[in-house]
Protein backbone atom coordinates (compact mmCIF):
# COMPACT_ATOMS: atom_id res chain seq x y z
CA UNK A 1 0.00 0.00 0.00
CA UNK A 2 1.29 3.82 -1.08
CA UNK A 3 0.65 6.56 0.69
CA UNK A 4 -0.08 10.00 -1.70
CA UNK A 5 3.50 10.85 -1.20
CA UNK A 6 4.08 7.56 -2.78
CA UNK A 7 5.78 6.71 -0.11
CA UNK A 8 4.81 2.75 0.97
CA UNK A 9 2.70 2.81 4.15
CA UNK A 10 3.38 -0.45 6.51
CA UNK A 11 0.52 -2.23 8.83
CA UNK A 12 1.97 -2.69 12.27
CA UNK A 13 0.24 -4.38 14.81
CA UNK A 14 1.53 -3.51 18.19
CA UNK A 15 1.85 -6.27 20.66
CA UNK A 16 1.98 -6.07 24.10
CA UNK A 17 5.37 -6.68 25.71
CA UNK A 18 5.05 -9.22 29.05
CA UNK A 19 5.44 -6.42 32.03
CA UNK A 20 8.60 -6.54 34.11
CA UNK A 21 7.17 -7.43 37.60
CA UNK A 22 7.61 -5.09 41.32
CA UNK A 23 10.61 -7.29 43.16
CA UNK A 24 9.33 -5.01 45.85
CA UNK A 25 5.80 -7.46 46.12
CA UNK A 26 6.43 -10.58 47.91
CA UNK A 27 4.50 -13.53 49.41
CA UNK A 28 6.18 -12.65 52.51
CA UNK A 29 5.16 -9.55 52.50
CA UNK A 30 1.75 -10.15 51.86
CA UNK A 31 0.08 -9.52 55.12
CA UNK A 32 -3.93 -10.36 55.62
CA UNK A 33 -6.08 -12.05 57.58
CA UNK A 34 -5.90 -15.26 55.25
CA UNK A 35 -2.54 -14.53 53.57
CA UNK A 36 -1.24 -17.90 54.75
CA UNK A 37 -4.55 -20.37 52.50
CA UNK A 38 -3.86 -17.58 49.98
CA UNK A 39 -0.11 -17.66 49.73
CA UNK A 40 0.17 -21.79 49.95
CA UNK A 41 -2.54 -21.83 47.52
CA UNK A 42 -0.78 -19.84 44.64
CA UNK A 43 2.59 -21.64 45.69
CA UNK A 44 0.90 -25.08 45.31
CA UNK A 45 -0.27 -23.97 41.77
CA UNK A 46 3.27 -23.06 40.90
CA UNK A 47 5.42 -25.84 41.70
CA UNK A 48 2.68 -29.06 42.13
CA UNK A 49 0.10 -30.48 40.28
CA UNK A 50 -2.64 -29.57 42.02
CA UNK A 51 -4.60 -26.87 40.58
CA UNK A 52 -3.66 -25.29 36.78
CA UNK A 53 -5.86 -22.41 37.42
CA UNK A 54 -6.12 -19.68 39.95
CA UNK A 55 -8.05 -16.48 39.95
CA UNK A 56 -7.66 -13.75 42.25
CA UNK A 57 -10.74 -11.38 42.36
CA UNK A 58 -11.30 -8.17 44.67
CA UNK A 59 -11.88 -4.56 44.72
CA UNK A 60 -9.24 -1.61 44.55
CA UNK A 61 -6.09 -2.60 47.44
CA UNK A 62 -7.50 -5.79 47.66
CA UNK A 63 -3.97 -7.22 46.93
CA UNK A 64 -4.10 -9.14 43.64
CA UNK A 65 -1.71 -7.06 41.45
CA UNK A 66 0.67 -7.44 44.72
CA UNK A 67 0.08 -11.74 44.53
CA UNK A 68 0.60 -11.69 40.62
CA UNK A 69 3.80 -9.80 41.18
CA UNK A 70 4.78 -12.28 43.79
CA UNK A 71 4.01 -15.33 41.93
CA UNK A 72 6.33 -13.88 38.94
CA UNK A 73 9.14 -13.19 41.45
CA UNK A 74 8.40 -17.02 43.09
CA UNK A 75 8.63 -18.70 39.40
CA UNK A 76 11.78 -16.59 38.63
CA UNK A 77 13.53 -17.99 41.74
CA UNK A 78 12.05 -21.66 40.80
CA UNK A 79 12.93 -21.03 36.96
CA UNK A 80 9.69 -21.54 35.90
CA UNK A 81 8.85 -20.37 32.21
CA UNK A 82 6.22 -17.21 32.47
CA UNK A 83 4.70 -14.78 30.98
CA UNK A 84 3.23 -11.69 32.91
CA UNK A 85 0.68 -9.10 31.00
CA UNK A 86 -2.35 -6.57 31.80
CA UNK A 87 -5.31 -7.65 30.41
CA UNK A 88 -6.17 -3.43 29.47
CA UNK A 89 -2.75 -3.94 27.78
CA UNK A 90 -3.70 -6.69 25.30
CA UNK A 91 -7.38 -5.61 24.40
CA UNK A 92 -5.35 -3.35 22.54
CA UNK A 93 -3.52 -5.88 20.76
CA UNK A 94 -4.75 -8.94 18.33
CA UNK A 95 -4.73 -12.34 19.85
CA UNK A 96 -3.32 -13.86 17.37
CA UNK A 97 0.27 -12.16 17.99
CA UNK A 98 0.39 -14.32 21.29
CA UNK A 99 1.35 -17.91 19.89
CA UNK A 100 3.61 -17.33 22.75
CA UNK A 101 1.69 -18.05 25.83
CA UNK A 102 1.97 -21.93 24.37
CA UNK A 103 5.98 -21.76 25.48
CA UNK A 104 5.49 -20.71 28.67
CA UNK A 105 4.62 -23.29 31.76
CA UNK A 106 2.84 -20.09 33.50
CA UNK A 107 0.81 -17.08 32.15
CA UNK A 108 -0.13 -14.45 34.53
CA UNK A 109 -2.66 -12.25 33.51
CA UNK A 110 -3.56 -8.84 36.08
CA UNK A 111 -6.89 -7.78 35.32
CA UNK A 112 -8.08 -10.46 33.11
CA UNK A 113 -11.90 -8.48 33.21
CA UNK A 114 -10.66 -6.18 30.83
CA UNK A 115 -10.74 -8.55 28.17
CA UNK A 116 -14.87 -8.82 29.15
CA UNK A 117 -16.62 -6.85 25.79
CA UNK A 118 -13.74 -8.37 23.12
CA UNK A 119 -15.09 -11.33 21.68
CA UNK A 120 -11.52 -12.34 20.32
CA UNK A 121 -9.83 -12.10 23.27
CA UNK A 122 -13.05 -14.25 25.12
CA UNK A 123 -12.25 -16.47 22.63
CA UNK A 124 -8.95 -16.54 22.96
CA UNK A 125 -8.79 -17.13 26.87
CA UNK A 126 -11.83 -19.35 26.53
CA UNK A 127 -9.41 -21.21 24.69
CA UNK A 128 -6.21 -21.39 26.94
CA UNK A 129 -8.12 -22.28 29.72
CA UNK A 130 -9.47 -25.25 28.09
CA UNK A 131 -5.49 -26.24 27.47
CA UNK A 132 -4.75 -25.63 31.28
CA UNK A 133 -6.81 -28.64 31.57
CA UNK A 134 -4.98 -30.75 28.86
CA UNK A 135 -1.73 -29.13 29.04
CA UNK A 136 1.57 -28.43 31.39
CA UNK A 137 0.00 -25.01 31.50
CA UNK A 138 -0.46 -22.92 34.39
CA UNK A 139 -3.14 -19.53 34.48
CA UNK A 140 -3.06 -16.99 37.10
CA UNK A 141 -5.30 -14.19 37.03
CA UNK A 142 -6.83 -11.37 38.58
CA UNK A 143 -10.70 -9.94 38.45
CA UNK A 144 -11.64 -6.70 39.99
CA UNK A 145 -15.50 -8.95 40.53
CA UNK A 146 -16.22 -12.33 40.75
CA UNK A 147 -17.02 -13.92 37.42
CA UNK A 148 -20.92 -14.28 37.74
CA UNK A 149 -20.87 -10.38 37.86
CA UNK A 150 -18.60 -9.90 34.56
CA UNK A 151 -20.30 -8.45 31.28
CA UNK A 152 -18.91 -10.92 28.97
CA UNK A 153 -20.12 -11.92 25.10
CA UNK A 154 -18.84 -15.24 25.49
CA UNK A 155 -21.17 -17.43 28.11
CA UNK A 156 -18.66 -20.29 27.64
CA UNK A 157 -15.55 -17.59 28.66
CA UNK A 158 -17.40 -16.22 31.68
CA UNK A 159 -17.87 -19.98 33.07
CA UNK A 160 -14.22 -20.65 32.93
CA UNK A 161 -13.24 -17.73 34.52
CA UNK A 162 -14.41 -20.03 37.33
CA UNK A 163 -12.84 -22.94 36.59
CA UNK A 164 -9.95 -23.94 39.30
CA UNK A 165 -9.61 -22.30 42.29
CA UNK A 166 -10.96 -19.08 42.71
CA UNK A 167 -10.10 -16.65 46.08
CA UNK A 168 -11.92 -13.68 47.00
CA UNK A 169 -9.57 -11.08 48.41
CA UNK A 170 -10.92 -8.73 50.83
CA UNK A 171 -10.28 -4.48 50.99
Amino acid sequence: MFTSTGVEAINVTQIALPLSFDRHFSFDNFITERADFVVDSLKSLLISDTESIVGLWGGTDSGKTHLLNACALFARGQSISFQFYDGYQLTGCDPAQFDEFDSNTLLIVDNLDAVCGHRDWEAFFYGYINQCRDLDHRLVFSLSRKPQDLSCILPDFQSRLSWGLLLELAV
